[in-house]
C-alpha cells in the first residue's frame, strides 16, 4: 500500500479508535499516563502492521487485540521487574490488576449491571474483580463488542469467554453488594 494510501486508511479506519482503545486501557490501568502511553504503542503496532489487517470488518477487533497484547506486555514486564524489585502497585502476588484511584477513569455502562446504583460504587467493584474478568467486562459491556469479538482479542473460546463474562458479573454484583452494604466508600 502506498504511503498516501496508507495514511487515509489509516486516518479514517484506525484512528477513530484511539479514544476507545484509551478509555478501555484507562480502565483497566486506572492510570491516565500509562493508558496514554499504551494507546499510543497500540496506534504504533497498527500503523505498523497495517498490511496484516484481513478486513475492514475486523478494525475494531483487530485494534482492541493490539490494545489488549501492549497491556499484557506491559504487565508481563512490570511482573518480571516486581521480580528484581520486589515492589510494583498494580499487580498482586497472585498476578491480578490492583487499582488505587478510579475517579479519573470513567467507565458508563456498568449502571447497567448495577441497576442505576451508584456509579462510584460500580467502579470501587469492578476494581475489586480479578484483571482477566475485568478485561472481558470491560470490552463486552464498556465497548459493547460481541462475545466473539472478545474471543478473538483475548485468544479464548467464545464459551470460556461468556463464562468468565457472568463469573464476573457475579464477582462484581457481589463486591457492589458488599459495598452498599458495608458503605465502604
Amino acid at each position: 500500500m502506498k504511503y498516501k494510501k496508507r495514511e487515509k486508511f489509516f486516518n479514517e479506519n484506525i484512528v477513530p479508535y484511539y479514544y476507545n482503545v484509551y478509555n478501555y486501557l484507562c480502565r483497566l490501568t486506572n492510570d491516565e499516563e500509562l493508558a496514554a502511553d499504551l494507546t499510543q504503542e497500540t496506534m504504533e503496532k497498527a500503523w505498523r502492521g497495517l498490511d496484516n489487517l484481513k478486513s475492514l470488518d475486523a478494525v475494531k477487533t483487530w485494534i482492541f487485540r493490539i490494545a489488549t497484547n501492549q497491556l499484557k506486555l506491559y504487565f508481563r514486564a512490570q511482573t518480571a521487574q516486581k521480580r528484581s524489585h520486589e515492589e510494583i502497585d498494580s499487580i498482586n502476588e497472585k498476578g491480578e490488576l490492583i487499582i488505587e484511584n478510579v475517579s479519573s477513569c470513567e467507565l458508563e455502562p456498568l449502571e447497567e449491571i448495577i441497576l442505576k446504583g451508584d456509579k462510584k460504587a460500580a467502579m470501587e467493584a469492578l476494581k475489586r474483580v480479578q484483571q482477566e474478568y475485568q478485561v472481558i467486562i470491560n470490552l463486552y459491556l464498556v465497548e459493547g463488542l460481541t462475545f466473539n469479538e472478545v474471543a478473538v482479542i483475548t485468544e479464548k473460546a467464545n464459551s470460556t469467554v461468556q463464562y468468565q463474562y457472568k463469573k464476573g458479573v457475579k464477582m462484581l454484583r457481589k463486591e457492589f453488594d458488599r459495598i452498599m452494604e458495608k458503605g465502604e466508600l
